[in-house]
């Protein structure tokens, strides 16, 4: 088969601090003058009366918000198909929802697993919207606490400061296919595609979301117009006054329909300690092959510490399962990776299949403590196999012991097992 050679992707993590047991947290350091200027949600003080824009433009603009809400908790789930917890109002179980065929490299050796669980993701509890005027951002709508607006200010305030690119970026600007009124000569609200996205409503935004009751919160930071996004977490150490703040994620991840495609927001408690966790970024799949991407990060939490760590992720074709009941979810990964001289002399291109965990707020590789067992089955990780049409080709030896460990070299830490106590579980 003729050889199409593929890189596997970039994987950029945040630094760690060398104990894992302090606080993940920087102090709050200078920020650095701006090309762009932000306005304080303070130079609006309309906002601070929380009164409703009933104008046009205000009510396209608050169903926008509406849905690009719904995009975030909706973008990603036809593809992970996640399983939901059980109503209370429910008096049937809820089916649990499995991993498909094509997701699962074990078929007809291993039942497939189940997803992992999710959680409601929350509505957000402040936001604020800025819109370009030369070379300033200008607050054009804030909700919430005064205290958080001004959280998202900072946040805003920081992204501007550590974006490189400083082109000149166009003035904010009504779309003139806009409808001028808000409702049609039957009563109902005109749709429009222009009028729902929120970027044409605003140039830049932060939006503030809780971390379960901890009174720790993350903060999305965005300027569609330059494509980069910036998480913050606040509210960390004991006396509440830490934070923790990512790299720039570019690609216009938070946008509405971003260079990565489909953004997503999941909630979810990942490594099951009792306090949720969200994983978010964008979704983009490639043509010929189908491969999904996913870029972004995991911000994962722990409230009886206060401490928070922010993880770069960038991964294809990845499912979210737990495979052994016991709470925690695992990130299985399918990457293709090329080989220009197998043992055939020929190039071959090859199925790598990872399984990852989560451990001291960290992304781990799994491979030395997880494996998939049904019978007298045992399926290991990193699982290879040659990208053949012909199913009996699959498991052909075609690699050197030398090919097979560079191919599989893992691009996370080892998950590190703990001594166990009495009756305690491996994980």
């Amino acid at each position: 088969m003729p050889s199409m050679l593929l890189a596997a992707p970039v994987l950029l993590l945040s630094a760690p601090p060398s104990d894992p047991l302090d606080v993940q947290a920087t102090p709050s350091a200078p920020i650095r003058a701006a090309t762009t200027v932000v306005d304080h949600p303070d130079s609006r003080p309309e906002f601070r009366t929380g009164t409703p824009d009933t104008s046009t433009d205000g009510l396209f603009a608050f169903w926008a918000r509406r849905r690009h809400d719904g995009l975030l908790r909706d973008g990603v789930q036809e593809v992970l198909d996640l399983n939901a917890p059980s109503s209370s109002h429910s008096t049937e179980p809820e089916p649990v929802r499995k991993i498909d065929d094509y997701s699962w490299p074990f078929g007809g050796k291993a039942p497939n697993p189940p997803t992992a669980f999710q959680i409601e993701t929350p509505e957000s509890i402040a936001r604020v919207e800025w819109r370009r005027r030369g070379s300033r951002l200008a607050v054009s709508f804030a909700s919430g606490q005064p205290t958080l607006q001004a959280e998202c200010y900072l946040a805003m305030q920081a992204l501007e400061a550590s974006i490189q690119d400083s082109a000149p970026q166009p003035d904010w600007a009504r779309d003139k296919e806009i409808p001028a009124t808000w409702l049609e000569s039957d009563g109902s609200p005109p749709y429009h595609e222009p009028a729902m996205d929120r970027t044409s409503w605003a140039s830049a935004w932060a939006d503030c979301y809780p971390i379960g009751k901890s009174g720790m919160t993350m903060i999305i930071a965005t300027d569609t117009q330059r494509d980069v996004s910036r998480i913050t977490v606040i509210g960390l150490g004991a006396d509440r006054r830490d934070r923790v703040t990512s790299d720039e994620l570019e690609g216009g991840v938070f946008g509405d329909e971003g260079a990565m495609g489909s953004a997503f927001l999941i909630h979810a408690d990942f490594d099951a300690n009792g306090t949720p966790d969200y994983f978010l970024g964008g979704m983009g799949s490639s043509l010929g092959l189908a491969q999904t991407w996913y870029g972004g990060a995991f911000v994962l939490a722990d409230s009886s510490r206060r401490i928070a760590r922010i993880t770069r992720f960038e991964e294809s074709n990845i499912a979210l399962i737990d495979h052994d009941g016991n709470g925690r979810a695992e990130i299985l990964t399918r990457t293709l990776v090329g080989a220009e001289k197998c043992l055939d002399g020929r190039p071959h291109n090859f199925w790598i299949w990872n399984l990852l965990g989560f451990q001291d707020l960290r992304i781990v590789d799994l491979r030395n403590v997880d494996a998939i067992r049904s019978g007298g089955f045992v399926g290991r990780f990193p699982h290879v196999e040659w990208f053949s049409h012909d199913p009996k080709d699959r498991f052909r030896k075609l690699l050197s012991d030398e090919q097979r460990e560079e191919m599989t070299r893992p691009r996370f830490p080892l998950y590190q097992p703990r001594p166990k106590k009495p009756a305690q579980s491996t994980r």
